[in-house]
């Protein structure tokens, strides 16, 4: 997001598919937040919303400013070792 702008909604291929094609555009937006939730209708006995380090990586690489984490539901990969990348880098992490 930008300002009050969506720049992408993850579909079928996924959070990482997602925002890899933000790579593209990616030099015109500054100050971009990742906002990870479940989805409206989401089926949670097979479908899990789940954030690791690989997608912190890409959120890094495209300088993304924050992650905000809507919902408890979302899973946390490898969680101890997220929240110290976390803190090592600029990013802001709001848990909602």
């Amino acid at each position: 997001m930008d300002g009050d702008r969506i720049i992408s909604i993850e579909d079928i291929f996924g959070t990482d598919y997602m925002i890899n094609k933000l790579n593209k555009i990616n030099n015109r937006f500054k100050n971009l937040i990742f906002i990870k939730s479940i989805k409206k209708d989401q089926i949670h006995e097979i479908d899990f919303p789940i954030i690791g380090n690989r997608t912190l990586d890409l959120l890094l690489k495209l300088n993304f400013k924050a992650i905000c984490l809507i919902n408890k539901n979302i899973i946390i990969s490898n969680k101890v070792s997220f929240i110290e990348n976390i803190k090592k880098s600029k990013l802001s992490l709001i848990v909602i």
